[in-house]
C-alpha cells in the first residue's frame, strides 16, 4: 500500500469519511478531488480539515491508536512490539501494524 492508500484505510476505520469539498464559487478544490472531513464544531456548525498524514505524523497515529478496543488493541500491540520498541515505533510502523491488526492491509 502507498503513503495516501494507508492514509486513507485508516480514516475510513475512524469514521472520517471522504467528502469533495468545493469553494464558495462552487468550484472543486485547487488541484482536483481532496479528502476531507468534518470536524464538527456543535450545533449543526462544522469545519473541514484535510485527512491526517498518519503514515508521516507520530501524533495522528497516536490518535488512531486511542480507537482500538478490547483484543484488538493487545494483538496491535504484540505486533508492533515484533517490529521495533513499541514506545520507539516511527509513524509509519505504527500504520501497517494498525492495518495489518484490522486486516486491511493489501501488497
Amino acid at each position: 500500500m502507498d503513503t495516501k492508500e494507508q492514509n486513507k484505510a485508516i480514516a475510513d476505520v475512524l469514521g472520517l469519511g471522504p467528502y469533495q469539498r468545493r469553494n464558495r464559487l462552487g468550484n472543486v478544490s485547487k488541484g482536483g478531488q481532496h479528502i476531507w472531513y468534518k470536524e464538527c464544531l456543535g450545533g449543526g456548525a462544522y469545519y473541514w480539515l484535510p485527512i491526517p498524514d498518519y503514515v508521516n505524523d507520530l501524533n495522528a497515529m497516536h490518535r488512531a491508536e486511542k480507537h482500538l478496543r478490547d483484543e484488538s488493541s493487545v494483538i496491535y500491540a504484540n505486533k508492533l512490539s515484533v517490529i521495533s520498541c513499541i514506545w520507539h515505533a516511527p509513524a509509519s510502523a505504527r500504520a501497517e501494524t494498525l492495518l495489518r491488526t484490522l486486516n486491511l492491509w493489501t501488497d
